[in-house]
């Protein structure tokens, strides 16, 4: 008898599992890799460099002046976001930077994350800084390696998606299935592609920019400029695909340059570009970014549920007091 009923709750064990898996709605996409959460979860040779990159983020001696730090803009507390003036360029969130492949900043003139971290290095506008003052660091080259290592760790924990993308079928209701047909019928996963929900780079029209948005110091200023003045008050401008992850981090603002203050009109504007779908059911769509795309703590995988964004307390018991800067209102370039 023990032996058959053994098998029996075999058998009952297999037909759930099976069931579990046929009852997914949503096509299998690629996984998320597994990353850092820490510098103690890199490999042993690096986190010595990953921990000097931790101090040196929040360290405003980076700047030769000693007023400003990578935290400076990219503040913790805000998801290592910062807060722009009105009409001018978002500061784009550092979370699962590790994760992306590139191109960075918004016009994605960066290819390389190393290539992105000396860009502000350098800024006048940023750190402003110069290869004599980076000796005290170890040279330019040792402070990227030891900023790129930190900032790998700087991931965020699974979302209701990937649970859902792993069998478990629960994890996604009715409404944030139909959300994600209509995202995937509008055609926004040709830019923002599984399992990050980013890309690269692609036009995108804007409207009625201010012209002091094209500054002379950006690589594509002539180009962007020309074509703005042509095309006014709407104008085509290279954009990278920004993740759709975690949008409820974003702030009161949507957008590149923050142009818009609820997700549902930038939705319904972006769709006007992509698909001219004007007619999609948008409220499903926010429904879907805002709580299938959404962190959460107990939904990380085996040994990497440390999540810096969701464990506040985490996030500033690793923060010296004495290295958090105020913002300062500065303007910004296009990122």
């Amino acid at each position: 008898m023990t032996r058959i009923a053994a098998l029996l709750v075999i058998s009952i064990t297999s037909i759930e599992v099976l069931a579990n898996h046929s009852c997914k709605l949503i096509p299998s996409f690629p996984s998320r890799t597994p990353v850092p959460f820490s510098c103690e979860d890199l490999p042993q040779a690096e986190q010595l460099s990953c921990q000097r990159g931790q101090s040196r983020f929040f360290d405003s001696k980076i700047s030769p002046k000693g007023v400003k730090s990578c935290a400076s803009c990219h503040q913790a507390s805000l998801g290592f976001r910062g807060e722009a003036p009105p009409g001018t360029p978002k500061i784009p969130s550092l979370l699962d930077i590790g994760r992306r492949a590139g191109p960075f900043f918004w016009n994605g003139r960066a290819s390389t994350l190393a290539s992105a971290i000396f860009w502000p290095l350098y800024h006048p506008n940023e750190i402003d800084g110069n290869p004599d003052h980076f000796k005290l660091f170890g040279g330019s080259t040792q402070l990227v390696q030891d900023l790129s290592r930190y900032l790998s760790t700087l991931n965020t924990a699974d979302a209701p998606w990937d649970a859902y993308q792993h069998g478990d079928c629960t994890s996604l209701d009715s409404r944030s299935i139909q959300g994600f047909f209509e995202i995937s019928e509008a055609g926004c996963l040709s830019c923002h592609n599984p399992p990050e929900f980013s890309g690269g780079l692609h036009k995108i029209f804007y409207r009625n920019l201010p012209n002091d948005l094209f500054q002379e110091s950006e690589p594509r200023y002539l180009v962007d400029l020309d074509l703005h003045q042509k095309a006014k008050p709407i104008v085509s401008l290279w954009s990278v695909a920004p993740s759709l992850r975690n949008l409820s981090f974003e702030g009161q603002s949507f957008g590149r340059f923050g142009q818009h203050y609820q997700l549902e009109s930038f939705i319904h504007y972006h769709l006007w570009q992509v698909s001219a779908k004007g007619a999609t059911n948008v409220p499903d769509i926010v429904f879907f970014l805002m709580n299938s795309l959404q962190s959460r703590p107990e939904l990380g995988k085996a040994g990497h549920q440390r999540s810096l964004w969701l464990d506040v307390e985490h996030v500033f018991q690793n923060i010296p007091s004495q290295r958090i800067i105020t913002f300062s209102k500065t303007r910004h370039m296009i990122r």
